[in-house]
This record gives C-alpha cells, structure tokens and sequence, in this order.
C-alpha cells in the first residue's frame, strides 16, 4: 500500500498544539489547525551580539596528542610561530573588530593543526564549533556565498568524521535548510532540505536535551515525513519523545501526542508493532488525563489504522465508528480532525475490500471546508489522488 505523504504530519498540525516558551513549556488550549514550530522561525534578523565567539573558551590541548602540523598543507600568513590556542584567541580579538576575514583565517590554521585529533576531541570539537559559529555570522550578515561556502566545507568535515559537528554545527545546518525553503518557494525550484536537517539531527544527538531540540526534532520529523524520508522521520520522533520524557516528564499530553506521530511513522514503515504500541500508549495517556475529544479521536483513529492493517478490520471498523458517533459530542470535533479520521475511514474500508463505502468517505472528507494550513492542503490533496485512483479502471 503506497502511504500519503501526510500519514504522519497529520499528529503533528492537530496534536502539535503544545506552547513552547522561553525557558518553559506550557499548554493550554488546540487551536485547529496548526503546523506547530516552525525552523524558519529561528533565523536571525541581524548580526550577533554579543559576538557568539567571545563566548567560547578552551583549556590545554591533552597531553601527548598527535598534532599535524606540516607546513605544506597550513596557509601560515605571517603566524608560523602562533599555536592553535594563539590562533584562536586572535580569532576572538577579531571577531570582536569584525574582522571576520581574519577569524576564518585564523580558525582554518587552528583546525588543521587539530585535524590529527580524534574527532570527539574536545579541543577539535571547540575550534570546528567556532568555525560553524563564523559561518553563522556570515549568514546574518546577508554574506551568503561566504557562508554557503564555510558551511559546505563543515558539512564535509562531519561527513567524515563522525562525532565531530556539536550545536553550532546543528544551529548552521536548521539556518541554511530554513532559506533553502524560502529560495525554493520564491524561484519554484524544488530543493530538499533533508540532506541539511539530518546533518543537523547527527550533530546535535550527542549533546544535553533542550527544548530547542526537542521542537527542533519534532519539526524535522514533520518535513521529513511530508518528504517520504520515514528513517529520518522515526530517528527525529524517537529523539523528540526521549528530549520530552526527560525535560518535561509531567506534560503527559505532550509525550502522547509525540507517540501518536511515532505511530503513524512506524505504520508508513511497515512497523506495525511499533505503531500498535506507540497507538496503544498514546490512548492511554490521553484518557488518563481525561484528554479532550479531539486527542482522543485521533489517536483511536490511528489504532484503528493500526489494527486494520493488522488484519483484524471488523475491530478496526469497530474502533473507527465509534469515533464517528463522537464527531458531534461537545466539544465538537474540529473540522480538520474530523477529515483525518474519515481519511483513515476510507483506508480501513479499502482493507475491507469495500470501495464503494471508501468512495463515500473520501467523498465526505472532501466536503469539509478548507483550513487555513498547509497541513490540511496536503491531506486534501492526497484524498483526491486517492479517490481518482480508487475509481481508475483496473489494467
């Protein structure tokens, strides 16, 4: 069964609704629709300040490390006597005068005298930090080709050397993947952004949980489903759910609404264990907490999905129509949720082998009025293929 590309988006734009503040995470009410946090939102408006690399310090380099330090391959430029701690301090000094050609020739020295280090050195990791940070005072500069260039560079580097990117890596990787999007969108020439966000989601796994990553996690999983890209999405969730389970274990609406969209991703998979159990969890949480309508609808209308691609498709029937019966219980079912679980009607029916009655549930989903999200464009968009598709003459 091929699987549309909202099968797991759509937890995200319903359930996603959780408020993330400064410092804090606080829910209070769904607001339908909404495609929750946006990595667009994180692009900075200006110059940094204070300047991010005066916030970086290093101790001594471990004693009896290797170090390359062949002149062939160091563009010394008048600081051949100069140590990598040397060179990074001046890369301070003029990053701090905004000498920033100075900074990436300062920091290109100090990296490759550090380039014999194993990757998950902390000296090595400090100076490529500084390096992704410099690249990100490029891109709020509007100095793109400088950036896009240093940033190439970087990508690389961790590409090869696994353990080696941190957050600043992390924070360039989201910032060029977040104007790729806009460049795309104002020339109409399609780029995908997955390549950057899993360079991103590699960087940034080693290091403490924050929110940051947390929304940051549950965004990529979100695109990178809409994508087709499921190992990326399931790897981001699993991330999202275990950053939530640790910062934030009292918000047990967040975690269920996490393990829905995990859910639905492991369905898109194959994994239906994974899914029936993601399915199974998330419900009970949402009726531990005595959850609203609308959570509860969706996340019975994925194990109905579940159980149906299981095999068990009167069950699955059972479960979907009393969510049905719900649609005008108060408080009434939103509109978009209610074209999720008549979506998901349609699916079970098909398993039944019953098209007409699939037909007449694409048919109401179809009828809802249109919302104001991209979510909801995609999943209308997906309900018409597959109901053109349902009616196509057999070859």
């Amino acid at each position: 069964m091929k699987f549309p590309r909202t099968l797991s988006t759509l937890p995200f734009a319903l359930l996603g609704a959780t408020c993330f503040l400064s410092g804090a995470i606080a829910c209070t009410s769904l607001n339908y629709p909404t495609e929750g946090d946006s990595l667009e939102s994180e692009k900075p408006s200006g110059p940094p300040s204070p300047p991010i690399l005066l916030d970086i310090s290093f101790g001594a380099p471990e004693a009896g490390a290797p170090l390359d330090l062949d002149p062939a391959k160091i563009d010394l430029g008048g600081s051949q006597n100069l140590s990598w701690s040397d060179l990074t301090k001046r890369a301070r000094e003029a990053r701090a005068q905004r000498k920033f050609e100075e900074v990436q020739t300062s920091l290109e020295q100090a990296g490759i005298q550090l380039q014999g280090l194993p990757p998950a050195n902390a000296q090595r990791r400090a100076v490529f930090g500084m390096r992704s940070r410099l690249a990100i005072d490029f891109y709020s500069l509007n100095r793109f080709e400088e950036s896009d260039a240093l940033a190439n560079m970087l990508f690389e580097e961790a590409e090869a050397s696994p353990g080696l990117g941190g957050p600043a890596l992390a924070d360039l990787a989201y910032l060029i993947a977040a104007r790729r999007k806009t460049t795309s969108e104002k020339t109409g020439i399609e780029e995908s952004r997955l390549p950057l966000l899993k360079i991103a989601v590699d960087a940034a796994q080693t290091e403490s949980p924050t929110r940051l990553r947390l929304r940051r996690s549950r965004s990529v999983s979100q695109i990178a489903t809409t994508e087709g890209d499921y190992d990326l999405a399931r790897r981001a969730i699993d991330r999202a759910i275990q950053d939530a389970q640790t910062l934030d274990p009292a918000n047990k609406y967040q975690l269920a609404s996490l393990k829905v969209s995990k859910a639905r991703i492991a369905l898109a998979q194959g994994d239906l264990l994974t899914a029936e159990a993601s399915a199974a969890s998330a419900s009970r949480i949402f009726e531990s907490i005595d959850s609203t309508t609308p959570n509860r609808s969706v996340a019975e209308s994925t194990m109905a999905r579940v159980v149906s691609e299981r095999g068990d498709t009167e069950r699955a029937r059972a479960i979907i129509a009393g969510v049905r019966a719900r649609f005008d219980e108060p408080p009434p079912l939103p509109d978009y949720a209610k074209r999720i679980v008549l979506h998901d009607s349609a699916h079970i029916e098909q398993a039944l082998g019953d098209d007409e009655a699939a037909r007449r549930f694409f048919e109401r989903a179809l009828k809802i009025p249109p919302v104001d999200s991209q979510a909801d464009i995609d999943l209308i968009e997906d309900l018409q293929e597959e109901l053109t598709a349902l009616d196509a003459p057999a070859p």
